[in-house]
């Protein structure tokens, strides 16, 4: 059952987020990235420098989730997981793995696919950041998508997921790697 359907037979409310009570989420990117048109709830940016961007630019896409639920994180990632791997006919999973966070609360999980478009080959690698409050699951998940040979700097773009007490003035920075 993909994730779509699960929120809909079960008459989950979710709603997209631009931000989670207690967490600031953005994107970590190297220079030379730009943002482009946005709808609610997501944040997309491109790189301008691709040598191969004529036929497919480089760009990262941060969507964010609240699901008025405390659901179970390892369902909701394999659900996930399978969505995206059905959303173009010819997609290939190459890897998957789901752990717990290693800073802050919540699970990271991981997801590399290989898309075969009407441009020719993709590659897209997502990471998923799912973390349960008393009354929701948040998920913010950022995913690059590129041509196999672009040179795209793949290292040093990530999630940057970032706990803020109101109550302090301190924040802990939490962040997942491409």
């Amino acid at each position: 059952m993909s994730f779509d359907e699960f929120i809909s037979e079960n008459g989950i409310p979710i709603t997209v987020a631009d931000q989670f009570d207690g967490y600031a989420v953005d994107v970590a990117l190297p220079p030379g990235w730009e943002p482009f048109e946005s709808a609610p709830g997501t944040r997309v940016c491109i790189w301008r420098g691709d040598p191969f961007r004529k036929q497919f630019c480089a760009n990262v896409v941060l969507t964010m989730t609240q699901i008025e639920a405390v659901l179970d994180p390892a369902a909701v990632f394999a659900m996930i997981c399978e969505w995206q791997a059905q959303l173009m006919p010819g997609t290939q999973e190459k890897a998957r793995n789901l752990s717990p966070a290693t800073e802050g609360p919540g699970d990271v999980g991981t997801l590399a696919l290989h898309m075969t478009a009407d441009i020719g080959p993709l590659e897209s690698m997502s990471v998923t950041r799912i973390l349960n409050t008393e009354k929701a699951t948040l998920i913010a998940q950022l995913t690059l998508t590129a041509l196999p040979d672009s040179p795209v700097d793949r290292a040093n773009i990530g999630l940057a997921f970032t706990h803020v007490d109101p109550t302090a003035a301190t924040e802990t920075a939490m962040t997942g790697r491409h």
